[in-house]
This record gives structure tokens, sequence and C-alpha cells, in this order.
């Protein structure tokens, strides 16, 4: 009985979690820039909870991040970012970030979202160091690195 209970709660959680990412989706999608260029992936920049996200290799390659220097690991749902600056590894759902040799916290966790992996805007640009601005009434990140 408590299984079945536990099951339909996560269930539930699962599925508000997924609609509440839907939703966000169908609104007006926020502009990312960095450096004055806009980011175009597919799918676009979504809001979350107050948060914009781009699916990981879109913002990372926009500021500079070569896809050499990054490794998915689907099997334990993390990414590694390896610059010669910078060293970042993170997981998908956790605010927990190694950033090189120290554990640090970010607002806003990845997430998968219909097989792709989004990561936190603000997130990657403090991570490599960026400076970030929010434009709230146009709904444009401006990045620059």
């Amino acid at each position: 009985m408590i299984k079945k209970v536990v099951t339909i709660i996560l269930a539930l959680a699962i599925i508000l979690g997924f609609s509440a990412i839907a939703s966000a989706t169908s609104e007006n999608s926020p502009q990312v820039y960095v450096n004055n260029v806009e980011v175009v992936s597919t799918p676009s920049a979504m809001t979350v909870e107050g948060s914009v996200f781009l699916p990981f290799r879109a913002i990372l390659n926009a500021m500079g991040v070569t896809d050499d220097q990054i490794t998915y690991y689907p099997s334990i749902s993390s990414l590694e970012i390896k610059t010669p600056d910078k060293y970042i590894f993170m997981a998908i759902g956790s605010t927990g970030v190694i950033l090189d040799k120290q554990m640090v916290t970010i607002t806003s966790a990845p997430f998968s979202y219909e097989g792709r992996t989004f990561v936190p805007v603000r997130a990657i640009a403090d991570l490599l160091g960026a400076k970030i601005e929010w434009n709230a009434t146009d709904k444009i990140v401006n990045i620059t690195n």
C-alpha cells in the first residue's frame, strides 16, 4: 500500500515538473546574446522558475567552449567542461557544481527535457567568469566574455 502511494506521489511530481517546463516553453522565449551575437538553438531558450535555460552545447559553444572541451556522461547524467582556464563538473538535477577544485552552489539545476540537457545560462556565465545582464522588459540576456 505504501509503495503504491509513494509511486503515485512520484508520478504526480514528475508530471507536474514536466508540465511546468512545457508551459515555460510555450511562453515567449527569452533571447540570449553572447558578445552581441544571438545564441540560436533548437529548442530555443526557455524560462523555468525565473531562470533562463539553454541546451548546454548552444550556450557553451557561444561562449567559446569547443566540443572537444565538453564531455557529456549520459550514464551518470553529468557534464564535464575542461578549458585551459576552468574545470566544471555538473550533474543533472543538482545545484552542486565542482568549479576547479571547489564545490560551489548554483541557484538552478540543469535538467533534461525531450532528450536535451538544459543548463542555467546565468550559472554557466558566472562559472566561466563572464559578465551577464538581464533585461526583464524585453526578456533579453546579454553575456560578455
